[in-house]
């Protein structure tokens, strides 16, 4: 059986940071005035001083729109990184903590958490059957997917000679 996760990946990329994520709401300064979520990549905008996500930034730019916070389109922008060390020290939960992960820390750790330690995160069995599973499930799934692929391959490689 194929594992269906709780949550799957968009290809498009991301806004801000969702609510979900922290363990208590960041104040709203940190919150972009455009997606109204946590500001990822947070970007000083020079026309008013306001800050947004990149991401949102440059989707505004690519449709010649006037920014919420100052109606105005032509700011030039620069990454806070005042802001952004401070967002990055906010205290947050795994993405797959509804899945069960029960890891805790501060947002600049997540990534690392995601991508080396967390249990949680779909992986595509590297077997012929190629299904999403949680890290801490795959190991057992490559065996046993393993083990049908090789019988499956014996079967057919026996019936194959014997027809020669």
């Amino acid at each position: 059986t194929q594992f269906i996760p709780q949550r799957m990946m968009s290809s498009n990329p991301p806004s801000g940071y969702e609510d979900h994520l922290f363990i208590d709401l960041p104040p709203k300064s940190l919150q972009c005035p455009i997606c109204l979520l946590i500001l990822r990549e947070p970007h000083l905008l020079s026309c008013c001083g306001g800050h947004a996500c990149k991401v949102c930034i440059d989707k505004f730019k690519q449709g010649n729109k006037p920014f919420p916070c100052c109606h105005d389109n032509h700011s030039t922008t620069l990454l806070d990184k005042g802001f952004q060390a401070q967002v990055m020290k906010l205290k947050v939960r795994c993405e797959y903590s509804k899945d069960g992960c029960k890891w805790e820390g501060e947002l600049g750790e997540l990534q690392s958490h995601l991508n080396a330690a967390c249990g949680y995160v779909i992986e595509t069995c590297p077997n012929i059957c190629g299904g999403l599973f949680p890290r801490h499930i795959l190991h057992t799934h490559k065996n046993e997917c393993r083990q049908i692929s090789d019988k499956n391959f014996r079967s057919t490689t026996s019936v194959n000679n014997e027809s020669d």
